[in-house]
């Protein structure tokens, strides 16, 4: 479907954009809680409103957390240009590449359940894998350090084609390794398929119900799912009517419409088919609202999703290459613009999505933007505003308040 959007003022906010300006943050600073959403003289409403303008974005979602709390979250915009749906905070949209932390945290459920070894070379769980592939470790496909190729990038690989595991596998299974495995660090989403694929194995259990039993329930994300469950779990009704006698309708979780494209071009934007998300797997086929993600990380910072402090670290701390070499990234997620800030982000087939979190024995901050736009760079848009400068004044605040 091929839309012409009609121009207009979209009041959208990325409150990812009010931290350089909110002390809030710090629990020296007395301001904890302030309202105050301005930065340089400028509301954040009106500074975002300008910019998603600019790049034509038709919805998105925000949440910010100080936990324990999620003081912020909100919906702007809209999540369909042809239905009657606007972002809210149960508006699922396809988190992309975020998803590779929900399977980070699946591996290491696995371990510490006893069922999988990190260290293992992938062939004791996967054993009819290339030879090439085999001595890979599971940590290496964590790391992305593994030199396997992206099945994205082959050119018999179509974004608008359905494809089971086993046929993504095989469109790479040829190749040559990019590079000796543990040397470098390389994104790759089969690198992610195949650790879904060791879930199941390892579990007994499909991806989609491991991620389900293990994650999604025990949290109560009611707007966390795979596109395959909106049929039972969505609550889509296209012309709204059923919420003046259903309660299940007010605030529905239902799924945006994910866009590509340009305004300016002569296509204008078109919607993608939200089936495409499933040929991302364990890399990508995640959907979730704003608030389900900061309940998420919440739950990530301590012993509620993996138990062992030590385990936790593995994943949260830049990668060591058996060559001794420091990479800051680690399964998704990418550090180094300040201690104790790390952020995961990218796009997928019509969405962009983001999350930052800056961790500090006293406080834990969180942001997620979830957008129906592909291709956005949010990291960007924030660097506009100047957030090394906001860490670096929270670290100061952090280290000048007594003990």
């Amino acid at each position: 479907m091929t839309l012409k959007r009609p121009r207009c003022s979209l009041t959208i906010v990325l409150l990812l954009l009010a931290l350089p300006t909110m002390a809030i943050f710090t629990p020296a600073d007395a301001g904890r809680g302030k309202a105050a959403l301005t930065v340089r003289g400028k509301f954040i409403d009106q500074r975002i409103a300008e910019f998603m303008e600019k790049h034509d974005v038709p919805g998105l979602a925000m949440a910010i957390v100080q936990a324990p709390y999620i003081p912020r979250s909100a919906g702007y915009g809209r999540t369909s240009l042809t239905n009657d749906e606007l972002a809210s905070t149960r508006t699922m949209w396809n988190i992309g590449p975020l998803t590779q932390a929900f399977t980070a945290v699946a591996i290491f459920q696995l371990y510490e359940a006893k069922k999988i070894g990190v260290r293992d070379a992938v062939d004791k769980v996967l054993p009819d894998l290339p030879a090439a592939w085999s001595k890979v470790t599971v940590f290496e496909l964590l790391q992305h350090a593994s030199g396997i190729p992206d099945y994205r990038n082959s050119p018999e690989f179509k974004d608008g084609r359905r494809y089971r595991p086993a046929e993504l596998l095989a469109l790479v299974s040829a190749q040559p390794l990019l590079f000796e495995p543990g040397t470098q660090v390389r994104a790759s989403a089969t690198n992610f398929l195949l650790l879904g694929l060791i879930v199941e194995r390892a579990s007994g259990l499909s991806f989609h119900d491991f991620i389900t039993q293990h994650q999604i329930e025990p949290l109560g994300l009611r707007s966390t799912m795979f596109a395959g469950d909106f049929a039972a779990k969505a609550f889509l009704d296209r012309p709204h009517k059923r919420f003046t006698s259903e309660f299940s309708y007010v605030n529905p979780a239902e799924p945006a419409v994910g866009y590509r494209g340009d305004r300016e071009t002569e296509g204008g934007l078109v919607a993608v088919d939200p089936t495409a998300s499933t040929n991302l797997f364990a890399f990508g086929s995640l959907w979730s609202s704003a608030e389900d993600i900061s309940t998420w990380d919440i739950a990530l910072a301590g012993s509620i999703l993996i138990k062992s402090a030590e385990n936790r670290a593995l994943v949260y701390k830049p990668t060591r290459l058996d060559n001794s070499t420091i990479v800051p990234a680690m399964a998704g997620w990418e550090f180094g613009r300040h201690p104790g800030f790390m952020e995961i982000k990218g796009s997928s087939a019509g969405f962009s999505a983001y999350l930052s979190r800056f961790t500090n024995p006293s406080d834990l901050v969180c942001v997620t933007l979830l957008a129906n736009r592909e291709g956005l760079d949010l990291t960007g848009l924030a660097g506009s505003l100047d957030p090394l400068q906001w860490f670096a004044d929270l670290c100061r605040d952090h280290a000048d308040a007594p003990h």
